[in-house]
């Protein structure tokens, strides 16, 4: 913990235009955390239906973006796992550590400013508030966790700057190509589509069409008759 906030305070002990890009960055992130805030309340107001759309679709991308960003442009991990090698500490102590000193970071503080309105959104019944209580710090480990695994393997398999150049340039590619698809999944209406294929297997079930057939069959000997052993 010591070695992480004292990192953090070096950071800003850097060449003059590189503390105004990191304070840029500090203020653009917390920026975005206000505004997703300030969504997730609205949220609160809006109809049922669209809340869990917009809060389904946009924490899939918070917890794809935490999940791929380090593998795709790459981060400078100075608390990788293996720099710890030497120091004879045991693995369950040297990956809780790890996890509790992720949380201490910009994307972090700002996610949890999200889960944290995400509990206002759900606040409309007081089983719904419980759940979004227990799901906050879930989704704030879940993203987290995720983060620090790529940005290990990430160090990894991103040890070179061709490696670098090459992610970067696919993970454009992939975000070029994705953003339609995300239009067109957030403009499905899921609710009505299913409930129209659940009447539509309903109505064309086996059951239902096996008793007419077997009338049929019965009342076409000739009289019209069914023979004895149904008729008994």
């Amino acid at each position: 913990m010591r070695l992480k906030l004292r990192l953090l305070v070096n950071s800003f002990k850097r060449s003059p235009w590189q503390v105004v890009g990191l304070v840029l960055a500090v203020l653009y992130g917390f920026g975005v955390a206000v505004l997703g805030v300030a969504l997730l309340i609205g949220l609160r107001f809006a109809d049922a239906e669209l809340a869990r759309n917009a809060t389904v679709l946009g924490g899939s991308l918070i917890v794809l973006g935490f999940l791929l960003v380090p593998l795709a442009f790459g981060v400078d991990d100075t608390l990788d796992p293996r720099r710890f090698s030497l120091y004879g500490i045991p693995n369950t102590r040297l990956a809780t550590a790890l996890a509790v000193t992720a949380l201490i970071s910009v994307p972090s503080a700002a996610l949890a400013l999200i889960a944290l309105a995400s509990i206002v959104t759900w606040s409309r019944d007081p089983g719904i508030f419980l759940l979004g209580v227990i799901s906050a710090p879930l989704v704030l480990a879940t993203c987290v966790l995720a983060a620090r695994v790529s940005t290990s393997v990430a160090a990894f398999l991103l040890a070179t700057r061709r490696a670098r150049e090459f992610m970067a340039v696919v993970a454009i590619l992939a975000l070029v190509l994705i953003s339609p698809v995300i239009v067109v999944l957030s403009s499905i209406d899921w609710a009505a589509d299913g409930e129209r294929q659940v009447a539509g297997s309903r109505t064309s079930s086996p059951g239902r069409l096996s008793a007419p057939h077997g009338r049929s069959r019965a009342t076409s000997r000739p009289g019209g008759r069914a023979p004895a052993s149904c008729t008994s």
